[in-house]
């Protein structure tokens, strides 16, 4: 039998390495990928227990992240009954697996502390419903926790949920995954989107060549609370939740280059950014949209500031391709929409008319007028 060896590293003796926040999900809180607070090793040696606090082994094959609650680490794996089963991670070709044995899909909850198996379950047993690329596993998914429930997607094999005693409370078939080459309903690389939680709700993004589509389910009882069609190509992207605010109607006032008075919807809001640091009351960047493509705002920064008849400038830091020293922990582009269809506008460069109403008027710019 295939083994992988998960391993937990040795930061340091302490009660607050012991004691580190939760990692509840596939990049941590919010999957944000960052750990507040800690000082990890950058170098460890398995052999000679360097840094490693524990080892224990885990069956089987999975490209899976562990993650942590409290006490516990929760894992998934896909044993497979073929003894010689395994994965090509520097093969460079496309090909597919063969994987027609009989699999067992497993969750292991383990200690942080000591590395001892606490609990484990056999979610799944039978032939793979979908292939996978030789680089993959049949277990690709990360698990995710609230605390409450631990959730974990076992591809094609469906989506099953446990209470953190090891409790299965339910299970949900979400039909054969099996995402690949867009072009080529025979290409099955493994599913590999992890589901999330929010409030009460287990979100999965569920892919395959005949069916692609976003769903939630209620913790509870594993009933689906919706469902939307994806009716894209196949993909491995793990959903997220944007939980941020819409700041509109901003209006500010300089002094001697300093925001000295900021107002809009959200009054507070803006004025708390604004207060970070000295420098985020200083401008950063200014641009110009010209983006004959786009036109709307779509509430992310990295389109917006394209649209068409647009600019923003930036209270905050300086990329340093265009520096002028403002070293800020914030980098905010605003964005103004100058089209007649937005109230119209006008922009000028050192005493000259340059853009009106989102059109520039010197000769050698007007090819960058997006009509």
């Amino acid at each position: 039998m295939n083994r992988w060896t998960f391993s937990v590293l040795f930061l340091a003796l302490s009660s607050i390495t012991i004691n580190a926040q939760n990692w509840p999900s596939f990049r941590g809180p919010n999957a944000s990928g960052v750990a507040e607070g800690t000082n990890p090793p950058t170098s460890w040696d398995l052999e000679k227990s360097q840094n490693v606090l524990w080892k224990t082994n885990i069956p089987g094959l999975s490209h899976a992240s562990p993650i942590i609650w409290g006490n516990q680490i929760f894992v998934i794996t896909a044993v497979s009954s073929d003894a010689k089963a395994g994965f090509n991670a520097k093969d460079r070709g496309i090909d597919l697996a063969n994987d027609d044995v009989k699999h067992t899909w497993m969750i292991f909850a383990l200690d942080k502390r000591t590395g001892r198996v606490l609990w484990t379950d056999k979610a799944y047993e039978g032939v793979p419903r979908a292939k996978r690329h030789v680089k993959a596993t049949q277990a690709n998914s990360t698990a995710v926790t609230d605390g409450r429930y631990v959730v974990a997607l076992f591809g094609s094999e469906g989506l099953a949920c446990y209470d953190t005693n090891g409790k299965s409370l339910w299970k949900q078939d979400l039909g054969v995954l099996n995402p690949g080459l867009w072009d080529d309903k025979d290409s099955s690389w493994g599913h590999a989107s992890s589901p999330i939680i929010y409030r009460d709700l287990v979100i999965v993004q569920a892919d395959g060549h005949k069916q692609s589509f976003i769903a939630a389910f209620n913790l509870k009882d594993g009933k689906q609370a919706w469902r939307v069609e994806r009716n894209e190509i196949t993909s491995w992207t793990t959903p997220s939740i944007y939980q941020g605010t819409a700041f509109d109607g901003i209006q500010l006032s300089f002094k001697r280059g300093k925001i000295v008075e900021a107002s809009c919807n959200e009054t507070k809001k803006l004025n708390k950014i604004l207060d970070s640091d000295t420098g985020a009351r200083y401008i950063g960047e200014f641009s110009l949209g010209f983006n004959p493509r786009v036109f709307q705002p779509m509430r992310d920064i990295l389109f917006d500031e394209k649209i068409a008849g647009s600019f923003h400038f930036t209270p905050g830091q300086a990329y340093e391709e265009a520096d002028n020293g403002n070293r800020s922990q914030v980098h905010w582009d605003m964005v103004s929409i100058q089209r007649p269809d937005y109230g119209g506008g006008e922009i000028y460069f050192d005493g000259k008319l340059i853009r009106k109403n989102g059109e520039f008027l010197p000769k050698q710019l007007r090819s960058l007028n997006w009509r």
